[in-house]
């Protein structure tokens, strides 16, 4: 995936989340299913709620779809090692926030999200919670957009709550584009917010250069990083 510019700054969205209503998690569920197209989705988006959740007793489990094997193309670690890597980076970040899950790794291809729709879809026949929480069917990338979609119909099929987070939209996105009518705020204690910038800061094949090629940037520059370091996180309910 190549990051164009640095795009739609935080002078830009930090005054609108100021607005947005809470959200109460006093009848938090007893389980809730979050689906992550890549490693690193679940924790950017919601890592905080996540921390809350347990903290209120709610049992969370993880879709990974994808190892994210193909974020870092043309790079010094090739894409089957990428993946181990990624995976064992999840794990990490998942203890860093003191968030217990159970994992369903389905090893669909990364970037190919003419291929997830459907076999997402199935998976969630066999694993859906109270809530699911998934990324905005609008996000912007390809493979977020696919899994948006077949988490909208997996919890219309399956009478589950829609909990959808943005992630690039943050970037790519500008403020007409989101549906600020459906959106919540999820307010984040100092100490949510330290465990979730820990936690980030784990997926080390994301946020640091993996070798000397020209390749080998960072996938998540610090501009990008600033929009998951906020006092609050933001879902579509």
């Amino acid at each position: 995936m190549s990051i164009t510019g640095s795009g739609t700054g935080e002078h830009v969205w930090l005054p609108l989340l100021d607005r947005l209503p809470a959200m109460g998690l006093a009848d938090a569920p007893s389980r809730v299913v979050v689906v992550a197209p890549h490693p690193d989705d679940e924790v950017l988006g919601v890592g905080g709620l996540l921390a809350l959740l347990v903290a209120a007793g709610t049992q969370v489990e993880l879709v990974a779809v994808t190892d994210g094997e193909a974020s870092n193309p043309g790079g010094s670690v090739p894409p089957e090692e990428l993946a181990v890597l990624r995976r064992a980076e999840t794990s990490a970040a998942l203890r860093r926030l003191g968030v217990p899950v159970r994992v369903t790794h389905l090893g669909l291809p990364d970037g190919g999200a003419a291929d997830l729709e459907q076999p997402v879809l199935d998976a969630l026949r066999m694993q859906i919670g109270d809530w699911l929480l998934a990324p905005w069917s609008k996000d912007g990338h390809p493979d977020h957009d696919a899994v948006g979609r077949a988490c909208e119909s997996a919890a219309s099929r399956d009478g589950a709550r829609l909990i959808a987070f943005p992630v690039w939209a943050w970037h790519w996105g500008e403020p007409a584009d989101l549906p600020w009518h459906r959106a919540l705020r999820v307010d984040l204690s100092p100490e949510v917010r330290a465990a979730k910038a820990a936690a980030v800061a784990e997926f080390f094949t994301q946020v640091t250069p993996l070798g000397p090629l020209p390749e080998d940037v960072p996938v998540l520059p610090s501009y990008v990083l600033a929009r998951f370091a906020r006092p609050c996180e933001v879902v579509f309910a």
